[in-house]
């Protein structure tokens, strides 16, 4: 290079500089996309652990108050508190899960959608046994939900 030239920028130097720019603007993109996504499923992910608090609440005291406690499948349960008093619970496909009273003078049927997909209900002893799967559909907790009545019985005994 003589003296009298200016330095300037070679073509392959602001080839790189430029493609150095366009993987920082693709990491962007991808970071900024995937926080909205999150800010998105936060607020939709914390409705469904509230809504399936609520079930459980409900599904807690009918358990507690319930004489007999019959398990038709995974996915329904019959408790009942007394001749005239039935209280069914099932788990649609869809995962809406549906308390529906028998009682003529009782509450109308209350519904969570989307709280059930990885509930199901088993026998218990002294109650009903509650299963949260995992996404892989193995057992990830098992919820146990006790009948006072049925306590009451086996403590008589």
């Amino acid at each position: 290079m003589s003296p009298g030239r200016q330095r300037a920028f070679m073509l392959y130097e602001m080839l790189a500089a430029l493609a150095l720019m366009t993987a920082f603007a693709l990491v962007a993109a991808r970071l900024f996309s995937t926080s909205m996504r999150v800010m998105d499923d936060a607020p939709r992910a914390q409705h469904q652990v509230l809504a399936f608090d609520s079930m459980l609440q409900a599904l807690r005291a009918d358990t507690w108050s319930a004489a007999e406690v019959t398990v038709l499948d995974e996915r329904g349960v019959a408790l009942s508190a007394g001749e005239s008093s039935t209280v069914r619970w099932t788990i649609d496909a869809d995962g809406t899960v549906t308390r529906t009273p028998d009682a003529p003078a009782g509450d109308g049927p209350r519904v969570w959608k989307g709280v059930g997909q990885s509930v199901r209900f088993d026998a218990m002893d002294a109650g009903l046994l509650v299963r949260v799967l995992d996404r892989k559909g193995n057992a990830a907790d098992a919820i146990p939900l006790a009948s006072e009545v049925t306590l009451l019985r086996r403590a008589e005994r």
